[in-house]
């Protein structure tokens, strides 16, 4: 007597011989097992706006632009998954760095544009001290917009005429215009608040 297994058409999978060798069923097939194990393999599928990530046994990763689709193979892949593309619109930026063997080299991203990364980039996080309208929340975003913005900051501990301790908020209204200069410099633009912010600590409201 012998196990058997169906395969169906647009499946596949992986039976494992009992001395380790491997062996890949594309459906539709049927399967006879002598003391064989079986393993059904999961495809991965990316769309226009998608990218398959695939890390190899070896480590190496390679990204694919979709549309595309790969199953997944235990005997080659460590790892798959699907991440969406960047999407930018007119006025938006990322900053982004690649890795070579010899060194890392910054570029600006303009759009509009569907940017997929290469396997050897990653994208700058930008982390802001304080949240303004166009740049995500808590002050933590990658996409930069060249917009009209406004920024509204509290500032604590402030002395009145009379002596009573006060905090004030403060709407700052800004537009960033230089995306190259932000990246060059490394300083968030978001700090000049901090500077007023310390100014006025020393300002009787």
């Amino acid at each position: 007597w012998f196990d058997s297994i169906t395969v169906r058409d647009g499946q596949r999978a992986i039976v494992w011989k009992p001395d380790g060798r491997a062996e890949v069923v594309v459906g539709p097939a049927k399967k006879r097992l002598l003391g064989d194990q079986v393993e059904f393999l999961r495809e991965y599928i990316a769309d226009a706006i998608r990218y398959l990530v695939i890390v190899d046994k070896e480590g190496n990763t390679e990204h694919i632009p979709g549309p595309a689709n790969v199953w997944f193979d235990p005997t080659k892949h460590r790892s798959i998954a699907v991440k969406r593309c960047i999407m930018l619109d007119a006025n938006e930026h990322i900053v982004s760095y690649l890795r070579t063997e010899s060194n890392i080299k910054r570029r600006v991203v303009t759009g509009p544009t569907v940017h997929i990364p290469a396997s050897n980039e990653w994208v700058h996080e930008f982390k802001w001290s304080a949240t303004s309208a166009l740049h995500g929340e808590r002050g933590r975003f990658s996409i930069l917009k060249t917009l009209p913005d406004q920024v509204e900051v509290t500032i604590p501990r402030l002395r009145s005429f009379d002596n009573a301790e006060v905090s004030m908020d403060v709407m700052v209204f800004m537009q960033l215009v230089d995306v190259e200069k932000v990246a060059r410099v490394g300083v968030e633009a978001i700090r000049i608040l901090d500077v007023v912010r310390d100014y006025l600590k020393f300002v009787y409201v």
